[in-house]
């Protein structure tokens, strides 16, 4: 070790600090021994030796420490210890100063802890003995809190008794749950949401690797992500219950009724999703109070029942019934899940409108339109933003059909209802951020200005250059689809061949065909790469069970995981085994 003598001797030793002394003081040790001392703004500390307390006499020393006031051996340069030597005692907290507000860096001002029920305290402080928060039901709601009324647990210290929390102005909204009324009942029937999060999602592009021809990806293989949760988000409001319901259990041949309306307009009608004891197909049931059946007019129903057009929300069923107490008129339609109005879609929501939607629009209004005309119907109250839902992305449909008819209000006029698609349009229009084009401005103003003497097949004549780009779009939209549909194709397939693999494994018949198969099944999803990983590969199983369903003569090598057993057999062959395996335990 190299040492500097120059800088030793300013340096305290290491000796001092750890151990109060150094035996090498006066051997040779170069750094320095003086003992540090402690300002003399400082004062020291009251102590009480040690051996006055214990009557312990002894001749024995030891070191003396850095700190120690004891001086019996003033004239010796080694202090020792011995049992003289005082204990040390904290300064009493009676005696600091408390009137200081904050905490001071000296000795005899920094406070004591004090365990809880050791004094007295100001304010909310936690308590071991306050017990947990339980929402209260409804008839508890005027009465005590339940943290001020439940027991104080046995064994925890109850010096100081449980603060109940300060009341708040915002309503418990827990009150009127029924979960919390009826938490049976209620766990019994919980709904979980679907967890569409759990599917993995698609790599932005930025991210996204380039593929050659012949290569492909997972996402490649399903249905794109938007798609298929649209889907799974029109299923999922399709099977929805209602539980503790003060609703019919039925109405005729219609059950499991849920209300769906997202306005109250009409504040003597609501609309409720149902399900039909028939066909059992989800239909859309509107129901209508004080009604009387012998006021009711089913003259023109039939026609309405008749009309089939893709723009218009088709009649199902209607009749007066008592099962909601009073007599009302019910008016039963075909259901489009998560559909949304048009004053909801533009006006509440705020979405974007664009001039080829405008024309796209133009196009499915025209169309119903004329499909009423030629039927010797009418709108009659039913174009308009509040009636005209939005089932797709860009398809609208006329909905709550024949509910006028039904009523017995006086028809309208054709001419009204070309001015009322003139209207929808122009109201439209008004959100659009750019300046429409002069044709549509021109055509929009037609329509809103028209007469009796309006020609709508001369009209659709003029916008067929608007409807060919539609059939376009409606094209294009219809082969994605179509291949869409065929990538699904596939599925059910490979999954019959798997239910069938999993039924013959599953039964553990001692032969070696079943051997066969479970090698294969390991080879498909029990393989492992030269570093000891598990491999997983959902090509490798795509292609493989396709091989096995088409039955090709390709030989593959199968091979235990303890390369025991090995197997060399065509895929034509394991598709017979499986076969005839499956035919036995069907038998």
């Amino acid at each position: 070790m190299n040492i500097n003598l120059d800088n030793a001797k300013d340096t305290l030793c290491k000796n001092i600090t750890i151990y109060g002394y150094c035996k090498f003081e006066n051997k040779g040790c170069a750094f320095s021994h003086r003992r540090p001392t402690l300002p003399p703004s400082q004062s020291q500390p009251q102590i009480t030796p040690l051996v006055q307390q214990l009557n312990i006499t002894s001749s024995f020393e030891i070191p003396s420490s850095a700190g120690s006031t004891h001086s019996s051996h003033s004239s010796d340069s080694k202090r020792k210890y011995d049992f003289n030597t005082p204990s040390f005692q904290p300064s009493n907290l009676n005696n600091s100063n408390s009137s200081t507000k904050f905490a001071s860096p000296k000795v005899e001002q920094i406070p004591v802890f004090v365990p809880d029920g050791g004094g007295s305290s100001s304010g909310y402080k936690f308590n071991a003995s306050t017990p947990s928060f339980t929402p209260a039901p409804a008839s508890q709601a005027s009465g005590a809190s339940p943290a001020a009324t439940a027991p104080i647990p046995t064994g925890m210290p109850s010096t100081q008794p449980v603060v109940p929390p300060p009341q708040s102005s915002t309503p418990n909204p827990y009150l009127n749950d029924p979960y919390y009324q009826h938490p049976a009942a209620a766990a019994a029937a919980t709904k979980y949401p679907l967890q569409y999060h759990l599917y993995a999602p698609q790599p932005p592009p930025r991210l996204t690797l380039p593929l050659t021809p012949h290569e492909s990806n997972p996402h490649l293989l399903f249905l794109p992500n938007d798609l298929r949760e649209t889907l799974h988000r029109k299923n999922e409001a399709s099977l929805q219950t209602m539980i503790h319901s003060s609703l019919p259990v039925s109405v005729n041949q219609y059950h499991s009724l849920v209300p769906i309306d997202r306005n109250y307009q009409d504040g003597n009608s609501i609309l409720y999703k149902v399900f039909s004891s028939f066909d059992g197909n989800v239909y859309a049931m509107r129901k209508i109070d004080g009604i009387e059946s012998d006021s009711i007019n089913f003259t023109k129903f039939k026609k309405w029942k008749s009309l089939n057009c893709a723009n218009v929300v088709n009649v199902v069923d209607s009749f007066s019934s008592l099962s909601f107490g009073g007599s009302c008129l019910i008016v039963v339609f075909d259901y489009f899940p998560n559909s949304m109005t048009l004053y909801e879609q533009y006006k509440k929501v705020g979405g974007i409108v664009t001039e080829e939607m405008l024309w796209n629009y133009m196009l499915q209004l025209v169309n119903a339109v004329a499909s009423l005309h030629e039927k010797g119907l009418t709108g009659n109250g039913t174009i308009n933003l509040n009636k005209i839902i939005i089932t797709n992305s860009d398809r609208i449909r006329l909905s709550n059909g024949s509910i006028s008819d039904l009523l017995g209000d006086e028809p309208g006029s054709r001419a009204e209802d070309i001015v009322s698609v003139g209207r929808v349009l122009s109201e439209l229009s008004q959100g659009m951020r750019n300046r429409i084009s002069e044709e549509l401005s021109m055509t929009i103003q037609e329509l809103t200005n028209t007469g009796d003497q309006f020609d709508l097949a001369g009209f659709q004549g003029k916008i067929s250059k608007q409807l060919f780009s539609n059939f376009d779009k409606l094209q294009n939209s219809n082969d994605f689809l179509e291949a869409q549909l065929t990538s699904e194709l596939e599925n059910a397939r490979l999954f019959r061949l798997m239910t069938k693999i999993n039924y013959i494994l599953s039964n553990n018949l001692p032969n070696e065909q079943v051997k066969t198969i479970k090698l294969f099944h390991n080879f498909i999803f029990n393989c492992f790469d030269e570093m000891g990983k598990r491999i997983i590969d959902l090509s490798k199983v795509i292609i493989n069970l396709n091989k096995l369903d088409c039955g090709i003569d390709e030989k593959v090598l199968l091979v235990s995981n303890d390369d025991n057993e090995c197997i060399i057999a065509s895929f034509k062959e394991i598709r017979d085994i499986i076969d005839s395996q499956f035919r036995i335990i069907r038998e």
